[in-house]
């Protein structure tokens, strides 16, 4: 088990202007702590901002962490042993020749069930429409396919596993409790293999969280103060099919 934890005000370190204060505890099916990791794996110096956490098949951690105009991608194996380390830089992403240059980095994935290679979706400035780039294990980047539109917000990338890669869009209406949106599955070289239509009802609560598990279940929670309610799809079932 493994929970993201702030440091106290006062436990931070710094690096060229940037603080850092964010570790992540390890703890076993008991519940008992078994230590932390940080920047170099275990006990190590803390972590930026951090985006997201993801365990592998093989129950090796991916952090993803965030900084401006910077990703770090740090692949710890179960023992909390540094795999791979990874600094991605919107700069250096931008196409040498191309008009089309990135503005923004909005996700970096990594496929819990492949080889270490990650996933990165970058929004370029025409039409503000997105592209996934993959970074092979030499941090080569390769553009994959431009993200399909969709009848709601933006298509993002949110998860991959089992060599596909998963999109939600979804928008609150007007008046209401509701987000509605849909869901696309494609491969890795964009082919749509299943596109759905989604509708969650907030209840009130403060945040939705969505995440692909390593079998290919969709799955989120809606977070509050108070609660957390659990949902899932089968998707795993769609991408059998392919």
């Amino acid at each position: 088990i493994y929970v993201q934890e702030r440091l106290p005000a006062g436990s931070e370190e710094s690096d060229d202007a940037v603080k850092r204060a964010h570790i992540v505890r390890r703890f076993d099916p008991t519940g008992a702590d078994q230590g932390y990791l940080g920047r170099e794996g275990m006990e190590g110096t803390p972590l930026g901002f951090v985006h997201r956490l993801a365990v592998t098949d093989q129950d090796d951690l991916v952090v993803v962490t965030r900084e401006v105009g910077v990703w770090e991608v740090f692949w710890f194996d179960a023992q909390g042993l540094l795999k791979l380390r990874r600094r991605i830089v919107v700069e250096e992403l931008s196409r040498s020749g191309s008009d089309l240059k990135l503005i923004e980095i909005a996700a970096v994935i990594a496929d819990p069930t492949g080889p270490p290679q990650l996933l990165i979706e970058a929004i370029v400035q025409a039409e503000g429409r997105s592209e996934i780039w993959q970074l092979d294990g030499d941090g080569v980047p390769s553009h994959l396919f431009t993200v399909p539109r969709s009848p709601y917000s933006p298509f993002r990338l949110i998860g991959s596993a089992l060599g596909k890669l998963f999109f939600v869009s979804y928008s609150r209406g007007v008046g209401t409790r509701s987000n509605k949106g849909a869901v696309a599955i494609t491969n890795q070289e964009g082919q749509s293999l299943a596109q759905f239509e989604l509708s969650l009802q907030d209840s009130g609560l403060q945040l939705t969280d969505l995440q692909v598990a390593t079998d290919g279940v969709l799955y989120g929670a809606h977070i509050g103060i108070e609660r957390v309610e659990v949902f899932w799809w089968r998707t795993d079932r769609l991408i059998q099919r392919h």
